[in-house]
């Protein structure tokens, strides 16, 4: 997907067609809140009453197409250190990282608008591994498990909630760059490896992880005995 024909802009009355395109899908809407769009004036009228007057709501936009949305809900009162995201595309974009870099759009567009923003935070339901992965690409941290916490479509849903502060290194990195840091690794490989992957400055892909393990694994057994012995 070319980055420049890939963009985020306020809706427009003339995002009707486009929008009920996606918002009409049940495969779309199904793990959001929106209700399923059933109409062209269903669909111009909500463009009109809720994402329009939306303090900050965007169309997320191929060749300025609207194939998608992303939201975010500023807190108030003793909330209002922090923030509400959510987001969907449509079906046909699924798996080419069109959520993921609208995600890291936001993150930069937000915090600069919000200077007082702490927490941007955002919800997946448990199942929608797909909505995870895009958070934690786009650098949010895994907080908890919220079990049966809201109704979503009539039926109790449990949710992964996922948090980015503005004190966070920059948290839109990439796959790669996500592999350095050693948060990837206390994740997927024991603390003594963690230790020792550190001290040698290694650098791998997720695709080399099977290739490199048993000899890391040999080091690090090694390195836990001498640790042991002092």
């Amino acid at each position: 997907m070319d980055s420049e024909s890939l963009t985020l802009r306020p809706f427009r009355v003339s995002d009707v067609d486009d929008l009920i395109l996606w918002a009409g899908d049940e495969q779309v809407t199904r793990t959001i809140r929106w209700k399923t769009i059933t109409s062209k004036e269903e669909a111009l009228t909500f463009i009109k009453e809720v994402c329009i007057p939306h303090p900050f709501c965007r169309s997320i936009c191929i060749d300025d197409r609207s194939i998608g949305f992303v939201y975010v809900i500023r807190g108030s009162g003793a909330d209002r250190h922090k923030a509400d995201m959510g987001y969907g595309v449509a079906a046909k974009y699924w798996g080419q990282g069109i959520a993921t870099k609208n995600v890291k759009m936001v993150i930069s567009e937000v915090f600069k608008d919000f200077p007082d923003l702490v927490r941007l935070q955002a919800v997946a339901v448990v199942e929608n591994i797909a909505s995870q992965r895009v958070l934690e690409k786009a650098g949010f941290t895994r907080e908890a498990l919220l079990r049966k916490h809201s109704f979503l479509k009539g039926q109790l849903k449990d949710l992964v909630i996922y948090s980015l502060l503005s004190t966070d290194s920059n948290g839109a990195v990439d796959d790669e760059e996500n592999m350095k840091q050693p948060r990837f690794y206390k994740k997927h490989i024991p603390g003594y490896v963690v230790h020792l992957l550190i001290r040698s400055k290694l650098s791998f892909s997720s695709k080399r992880i099977g290739c490199y393990w048993l000899t890391m694994f040999e080091n690090s057994m090694n390195y836990a005995k001498r640790c042991q012995a002092r």
